[in-house]
């Protein structure tokens, strides 16, 4: 009854966790990120002012590789820095939006409403978009972090955190088991 009772607690704490997790990333991590990786973005389109279209090129292949996703258009013509998107349907208006000179916030409207899943989800419209002007065409930016480079990091993270949590659940129930072993001994050679 002990070891069921110790399995029993793990599995409800676990799931507790999770649906927490969740909600703590919908509240509060989830619009952490789309700003951070717009500020990222940004600070492209500054760094590229006034540089040649060759120079923007070479930028965006090293940041590519370095673990982004780019997709840079003009609404026509598409070109990609780092590992393709799933899925590269993008809402037309989203393009123009940024072709006209305001911001695309994808990741913070991502409509994945209950779970984290939606910060892996390798979709073009889970992104961020800034305006991006390579020699005096305007384009639209499109970008955020290569999950699956980031993916084997947060897997050991995760996966080495769930162990540690069930190494640490069962000492502590075996310690409480102890004592009360203990506790009805004493009791037992009393009687």
């Amino acid at each position: 009854k002990f070891i069921w009772f110790t399995f029993v607690t793990m599995l409800i704490s676990s799931i507790i966790s999770f649906f927490a997790m969740n909600t703590y990333y919908q509240q509060h991590l989830k619009a952490e990120n789309n700003d951070k990786y717009l500020a990222v973005a940004t600070s492209i389109i500054e760094y590229a002012d006034g540089l040649s279209s060759q120079q923007v090129k070479k930028t965006l292949t090293m940041l590519g590789d370095v673990g982004y996703q780019l997709y840079v258009t003009d609404g026509d013509v598409v070109d990609r820095f780092g590992w393709k998107f799933r899925d590269e349907s993008i809402d037309e208006a989203n393009i123009q939006q940024v072709l006209n000179g305001e911001v695309f916030n994808g990741i913070k409207e991502f409509p994945r409403e209950t779970f984290v899943t939606g910060f892996f989800s390798n979709e073009l419209e889970n992104t961020v978009g800034v305006p991006l002007e390579i020699d005096g065409e305007n384009y639209a930016l499109f970008l955020r972090p290569n999950i699956k480079l980031l993916f084997h990091e947060l897997h050991l993270l995760f996966g080495g955190m769930a162990a540690g949590i069930v190494f640490l659940s069962v000492v502590g129930m075996l310690l409480v088991a102890r004592l009360l072993i203990k506790t009805i001994t004493r009791l037992t050679e009393a009687t």
